[in-house]
C-alpha cells in the first residue's frame, strides 16, 4: 500500500520522492533540481523527459500541494522501515524518534524527558529533516542563479576571444596588404609591425583565456556542489540530519559561500 502511495509522488528522472516539485505544461511533475540539470544543456525549446512534448516555459513555481504530499510520503516511509534500519535507544529499547538540537543527536521520547535533556529543544525527525531540506534547497536556488550567471559570462568571454581573433587576423591582413599600398614599408618595418601586433595580441589572448578558464572551473565547482546538495536532499531523514552538520563544518551553507566561489576563495574538498 505504501509503495503504491509513494509511486504517485516519485520523480521520473531520479526515481525518488519528488523534491521541490514543479509541474510543466504537459502535466508531468519532476524535482526542480533534476529538471534544471537535465535541461541545462538541452536544445531549445527543451522537452518533457516522459512524453517528449516541447516546453516553451522554463521557470516554474513550486507546487505546494505536491510538496506537502511528498512530505507525507516521506513520513509514511519512516514507519515502513524494517527494525534493522531504525535507530534504537539501547537504554530504553525504543525507537529514536526525536532530534536534540543541543547535542545534535537522535534520542527516544524517554531520553528527551530525562534530566540531561529536559532543558533542550527537541524536534521530531521528519520535521527537523524537512527544515534542513528546505535550507539546502534555498542554498541550491542561489547556486543555480550563480550557475546561470556564470554561464552567460562564460559565453560572453568566449565571444570576446573569437571577436579578438577576427580583429587580429584583419589587422595582420591590413599590414601585409592594404596598408602597404598606401604607405609602402620595407620588409624590416613590416616585420616590426607584425611582431608588435603578435606581442600585444598574445598578451590579450592570455588574459582572455585565463578569464575563460577561471569561469569554466567556477561553473564546474558550482555544478558539483549543486549536485551534492541535491543528493543530500534525497537522503533518508536520519542520514540527512547527520550529514547536515558536516556541511556546516565544510561551510557549504554559509551565506557568503557563493560569494567566495565568485571571488575564487572558496575551498572545496574534491575527495568528498
Amino acid at each position: 500500500m505504501y509503495f503504491t502511495f509513494k509511486n504517485k509522488f516519485t520523480c521520473p528522472i531520479c526515481k525518488d520522492l519528488i523534491l521541490d516539485p514543479v509541474i510543466i505544461g504537459c502535466g508531468h511533475s519532476f524535482c526542480r533540481p533534476c529538471l534544471y540539470l537535465l535541461w541545462e544543456d538541452a536544445e531549445n525549446p527543451p522537452c518533457c523527459p516522459v512524453c517528449r512534448e516541447s516546453s516553451y516555459k522554463i521557470n516554474f513555481k513550486t507546487s505546494i500541494a505536491l510538496k506537502k504530499q511528498a512530505f507525507v510520503a516521506r513520513v509514511k516511509g519512516l514507519t515502513h522501515l524494517p527494525s534493522s534500519e531504525q535507530q534504537m535507544c539501547m537504554i530504553h529499547m525504543k525507537t529514536k524518534d526525536f532530534f536534540c538540537e543541543v547535542v545534535k543527536d537522535t534520542v527516544c521520547r524517554t531520553c528527551s524527558k530525562s534530566e540531561g535533556h529536559k532543558s533542550h529543544r527537541h524536534s521530531s525527525i521528519p520535521w527537523i529533516a524537512e527544515e534542513y531540506r528546505q535550507k539546502l534547497l534555498e542554498q541550491m536556488r542561489l547556486l543555480w542563479e550563480k550557475m546561470q550567471e556564470n554561464k552567460m559570462n562564460l559565453t560572453r568571454e568566449t565571444n570576446k576571444i573569437r571577436t579578438w581573433e577576427d580583429h587580429v587576423a584583419l589587422r595582420r591582413k591590413m599590414i601585409c596588404a592594404d596598408f602597404q599600398k598606401e604607405f609602402p614599408l620595407s620588409d624590416r618595418e613590416e616585420r616590426m609591425y607584425l611582431q608588435k601586433l603578435e606581442y600585444e595580441s598574445k598578451e590579450i589572448f592570455h588574459q582572455l583565456n585565463k578569464s575563460e578558464n577561471c569561469m569554466a572551473r567556477k561553473g564546474e565547482l558550482l555544478r558539483k556542489v549543486y549536485k551534492e546538495l541535491k543528493e543530500m536532499c534525497h537522503q533518508p531523514d536520519i542520514e540527512l540530519i547527520q550529514h547536515f552538520e558536516e556541511l556546516k563544518e565544510r561551510k557549504l551553507l554559509e551565506s557568503n559561500f557563493i560569494e567566495k566561489i565568485n571571488s575564487g576563495k572558496a575551498k572545496y574538498d574534491e575527495s568528498e
